[in-house]
């Protein structure tokens, strides 16, 4: 079966989620430590994509748009080259505005401390940022 993967990039973590290209339902994968190390996160993140049997068709990353170069957009056109290469499959940048604060705003909704959610935040936006690829990808 062929998936996208979806990336939530910080500096810090690296929030992951996958979609079959059947059924469409994006789900949380994994979080990534990224230790000022991109080379050894894409290299850790292709392992374990591989070891679980995922085979990608395409990856899509959360970015931000500012009216501004910022040095997280720096930190992510150099996460993209790497991860082109590694993976060799199409890469989309998608903006991710706001996705954060809205899985932090369904989390509390649901009662759970910034505590208890902080590692799964990375994982539900990437599932996030996935699902508006999704929505931008449907015939109108």
């Amino acid at each position: 079966m062929q998936y996208i993967l979806g990336i939530d990039f910080g500096l810090k973590r690296i929030g992951t989620a996958l979609v079959n290209t059947i059924d469409r339902f994006p789900s949380p994968f994994r979080v990534f430590a990224v230790q000022n190390n991109l080379q050894q996160a894409v290299n850790t993140l292709f392992k374990d994509l591989k070891q679980a049997g995922y085979e990608l068709v395409q990856i899509v990353i959360g970015f931000p748009h500012f009216h501004y170069q910022s040095s997280i957009q720096v930190s992510i056109h150099k996460f993209v080259e790497l991860i082109k290469t590694r993976f060799n499959v199409p890469v989309t940048l998608i903006d991710e505005s706001g996705t954060t604060s809205e899985v932090k705003a369904n989390l509390q909704e649901l009662g759970l401390k910034n505590r208890t959610f902080k590692k799964a935040k990375d994982t539900l936006a990437a599932t996030l940022i996935l699902e508006r690829f999704l929505n931008q990808q449907k015939p109108n």
